[in-house]
């Protein structure tokens, strides 16, 4: 790759890089701290405990271990997982070989009284930090470190051009889905003064030790209408560490509970940016800087995208300073497994899509930080190392613009294939229904159905917590679900709703896969009676619920019974699909193959036949479906 021209700093650069890397104390919230003991009768233990409750004001969840092989399968059995490792001195020299290759262990801390003696068995141990002996200065070391995890803490996305035309979205990272998503459903939802209040006491409710983060939490409760979103974001490490894990790990019970902030804090990016990028105030390009550290996995990823597109999901903080983000990058450990990189992104205020804002003058540190809302998209251009350094690249990004022919039709697609008939929340389950993330659903649901007490609402959701059983494959659970839906539709809405008859179909489908041909044809039967008493003649759901009665009766060897619903069915495709659609190709192998087993041979052949051209003229010729 093209090498950049070697740069050098002086000592006051090198010093303005450090001041400008240190805000107010941080929370190392988003990794794991693993303290290894020697044993439960380690004299030392009194030590432990009185470090532990100095380190809870740095960290949330502290990990202890005395048995290796717990704390390394603890370590490993998560490769997302970011894990700052404390070892006593007595065991550093068999632990540190160990586990500094280990890529989920980000820094290594070596905890002795007997400093000197240690320090000078590191060398070599390049995940290794320092040898300390005093618990408050380590405190402050964890609080840098914190810092630099934020950092990294944005979830980003790379779409490389092939997967921009690529017609199934199956092959995009569900991160760049849910950022779209979120953003148009948090726009949706009318807040109140209650989801604050919920926040508030969730945030007041987190193990926090540290003196400057108990006055955030207090200002935050008392003060929050007083100040704008963007200097709250700025202002506390914690919030905004907590906003961008749970916006990168998709926490569910925290969008749900931080989702008017979210919402707010878009909103303030956006109305900023009018009032400093208007047309009248012209529009230069300008170049910010964001230094982070990316695993090898992700910079492969990012190599390969050259030319493509890579979209910061989270809120995204940059700095007109080039020497601030490269003090970011260059931060990290001395990781193999991890790459130090400077983003160097040209912005054309005309033409960028993706809002922004010069927090400068709001922030309560007047750094000089330009703040990018949610799901930002870049054109990702040349990366190149910069010489002068061991391991930091330079990759050079511009901004995409609205009418990005690629982008547009990108996000276009993205919203026409998660349309939902549901708004808010319930959009959002149905694409983690859609990408296959059942258990993320589940949690959704579940939080929203503690939240309701509205019949109505209690009653979709069990529809849509069985739907997502459903697919796990726990039938009898969903049945459980269905007959919840079907008990309070029955008493509190007309009886003939859709959702009653989904349910009932349901049921039979459960019943269908746990072979209970009986019980699931009586519910496809009122299923299909309620459908056909409701529903326009045109609706899909009045082929699935035939097909559906067909097929038991297939199961049953009622071919005659079989036949005739799906001739039923048959009929329902012809008012709604074109001739050529792959259902028809699905009730043409129906009907074959209950002709076969009739011994209709000459009538399953032609119904096999028209099955294979339908194929033939949609399908790609080694798809599965011609096997």
């Amino acid at each position: 790759m093209d090498k950049k021209s070697s740069t050098t700093f002086t000592s006051d650069e090198s010093s303005r890089i450090r001041s400008h890397r240190s805000r107010n104390a941080q929370t190392l919230q988003n990794y794991h701290l693993v303290w290894l003991y020697e044993s439960i009768d380690d004299p030392n233990n009194d030590i432990y405990s009185n470090a532990i409750i100095k380190l809870h004001g740095v960290v949330n969840t502290i990990n202890t271990f005395t048995d290796v092989d717990e704390c390394i399968n603890f370590i490993t059995d998560d490769e997302e997982k970011k894990i700052v490792m404390i070892i006593p001195g007595s065991l550093c020299q068999i632990i540190v070989p160990i586990v500094q290759d280990i890529p989920q262990v980000h820094c290594i801390y070596i905890y002795s009284e007997d400093k000197e003696k240690y320090e000078k068995c590191i060398e070599g141990w390049y995940k290794v930090q320092l040898v300390f002996t005093d618990i408050i200065k380590f405190c402050e070391t964890l609080k840098q470190t914190a810092q630099d995890c934020i950092q990294d803490l944005v979830s980003i996305s790379f779409i490389e051009k092939d997967e921009i035309l690529n017609s199934d979205l199956d092959t995009l990272d569900s991160s760049f889905m849910y950022s779209i998503i979120l953003k148009e459903i948090l726009l949706t939802i009318d807040f109140k003064q209650k989801h604050i209040d919920e926040f508030l006491t969730f945030y007041r409710e987190r193990p926090v030790c540290d003196l400057d983060e108990l006055m955030t939490i207090k200002e935050l409760s008392e003060k929050y209408n007083q100040y704008r979103p963007i200097w709250w974001y700025t202002k506390s490490g914690t919030l905004c560490s907590m906003i961008n894990r749970g916006l990168r790990e998709m926490q569910v019970d925290f969008i749900i509970k931080s989702g008017f902030f979210v919402r707010d804090l878009q909103n303030d990016i956006v109305a900023l940016h009018s009032q400093q990028y208007t047309a009248e105030k012209g529009s230069n390009s300008f170049t910010v800087y964001r230094g982070q550290a990316l695993s090898q996995k992700d910079f492969d990823k990012l190599e390969k995208t050259e030319g493509g597109l890579i979209s910061f999901n989270n809120f995204l903080s940059t700095s007109l300073d080039e020497l601030v983000a490269i003090g970011f990058a260059v931060s990290a450990p001395n990781d193999t497994y991890r790459i130090s990189v400077l983003f160097k992104i040209v912005i054309d205020p005309s033409k960028s899509s993706s809002p922004f804002a010069n927090v400068t003058e709001i922030s309560p540190f007047g750094e000089k930080e330009i703040l990018f809302s949610m799901h930002s998209v870049f054109r990702i251009g040349q990366i190149k190392q910069i010489e002068g350094y061991e391991c930091l690249w330079e990759v050079d990004l511009t901004s995409t613009c609205d009418t990005d022919p690629q982008l547009h039709a990108l996000t276009k697609r993205i919203q026409e294939e998660t349309a939902s008939d549901y708004s808010g929340w319930y959009r959002l389950g149905q694409l983690m229904v859609q990408l296959g993330q059942f258990d993320k659903a589940n949690e959704l649901y579940e939080k929203l159905l503690t939240q309701t007490t509205d019949s109505s609402e209690q009653g979709h959701l069990y529809y849509q917590l069985g739907s997502v059983k459903m697919y796990q494959g726990e039938y009898v659970k969903a049945i459980k679900f269905y007959e919840d839906t079907l008990e309070i539709h029955n008493n509190v809405v007309p009886l003939y709703n859709n959702e009653v008859a989904g349910s009932y179909n349901s049921i039979g489908l459960a019943y269908d896969n746990l072979n209970e041909a009986t019980k699931a044809l009586a519910y496809y039967e009122k299923a299909e009676k309620i459908a056909r008493e409701t529903l326009p003649e045109d609706d899909p759901r009045l082929y699935s619920f035939n097909n559906n009665i067909g097929s038991v009766y297939s199961k049953m060897g009622e071919y005659r019974k079989a036949l005739s619903y799906y001739e039923k069915a048959h009929e329902f495709l012809q008012k709604t699909l074109p001739a050529n659609h792959i259902n028809f190709a699905a009730f043409y192998n129906n009907t074959g193959w209950i002709y076969n087993r009739m011994g209709e041979y000459t009538n399953a052949l032609t119904q096999y036949e028209k099955a294979h051209e339908i194929l033939r003229k949609t399908l790609p010729l080694n798809h599965l479906q011609f096997v």
